[in-house]
């Protein structure tokens, strides 16, 4: 009789903000992302962005460390405040990574 490991998976679901994203310079906006994992011990979620242009105001960890589990979901949030204008569209980026496993979610933000 042959017993194999349970499989592993991570899921990263984009939930704020509203696409697409538009905001002035001193505005705010939240992050917020689902994470979803099966059968790893732990997972790793940063958020990226160009600091230049924006500060993180929530005061949350960055990156975020989440324990794991047979079958775990839990959100992630962060909000970001625009102190400067870019000279080109930005971009700010989630990142999970667990076991080997990785997702990525991305935006555009356009700072007018």
């Amino acid at each position: 009789m042959s017993s194999t490991a349970p499989s592993q998976d991570l899921k990263l679901l984009l939930t704020a903000p509203p696409q697409p994203v538009r905001v002035a310079v001193t505005d705010s906006f939240p992050i917020s992302v689902d994470v979803t994992l099966a059968n790893v011990s732990q997972c790793e979620v940063t958020l990226t962005f160009d600091t230049a242009v924006f500060e993180e105001i929530s005061g949350q960890a960055n990156p975020r460390s989440l324990a794991g589990g047979i079958a775990v979901s839990q959100s992630v949030r962060w909000r970001l405040r625009v102190k400067g204008q870019p000279p080109q569209p930005t971009f700010v980026s989630i990142e999970a990574r667990a076991n080997g496993l990785f997702q990525q979610a991305q935006f555009q933000v356009e700072v007018i």
